[in-house]
């Protein structure tokens, strides 16, 4: 966990930032992936496809002592300076557990109640209060979104997690890019006037609008991969 603070160095006042350190076994490429825990693989992906992730690689998963069970390990994700780009670039999300087994076994109850629960109003206006720029917050909500879409019709966190990333030998657009794309062109302004004084308020109409063809857009690519 990261803070913003601002601490006396030499006598001056400096901003940077605070870590919490978690003491760990080590780094998850140090350890066979089968001992995972599934809620803790489930959390973490769930993590990194709200914030677009573009750097979840082997060695920024740390390895602690599972809770429930003394023969599985637990994971805890670390180092999210690459996450939350602008809304039009989103070419390169990087999920290494996709290559888990536990990313292709369905949620728990508990994980569809936390994903139904999210909220994209409320994550934009923490975000804004947080000082990020609209463009990064956008790239929140349409994320929230896709991943609620996707949740709600039953699809597991490795088919979320390859839709959203570009294929390896191809580099072509992943699906999540050519939704986006489709309704809101690169080469356009941001979509709609993002004002996140007030959660309470919701979104604009404008928002609002964008965010329906935006579901449509999703829910179209999700049954074309259900029928194939």
């Amino acid at each position: 966990m990261t803070c913003k603070v601002r601490l006396k160095v030499d006598g001056d006042l400096k901003p940077g930032s605070l870590q919490k350190f978690v003491a760990n076994k080590g780094p998850s490429e140090d350890f066979g992936d089968s001992r995972f825990s599934m809620d803790s693989v489930h959390r973490i992906g769930i993590l990194d496809v709200r914030i677009f992730n573009m750097d979840r690689h082997l060695g920024n998963m740390l390895v602690v002592d599972g809770h429930n069970d003394s023969k599985t390990l637990d994971l805890v994700p670390i180092d999210h300076g690459l996450c939350l780009p602008n809304w039009r670039s989103l070419e390169e999300a990087t999920f290494d557990w996709l290559f888990f087994a536990q990313a292709k076994v369905p949620f728990s109850e508990t994980t569809l109640n936390y994903v139904r629960d999210l909220s994209p109003e409320r994550d934009a206006y923490l975000l804004a209060k947080l000082g990020i720029v609209p463009e990064a917050v956008f790239t929140n909500i349409l994320c929230t979104v896709f991943l609620k879409r996707c949740v709600a019709a039953g699809l597991s966190l490795f088919q979320i997690g390859t839709l959203m990333s570009r294929d390896f030998l191809t580099d072509d657009p992943s699906v999540f890019e050519n939704i986006v794309e489709k309704i809101v062109p690169k080469d356009t302004p941001l979509p709609c006037e993002l004002d996140f004084s007030d959660d309470r308020k919701g979104f604009s109409v404008d928002v609002r609008s964008f965010l329906d063809d935006f579901h449509s857009g999703v829910d179209n690519a999700i049954s074309d991969i259900v029928k194939s």
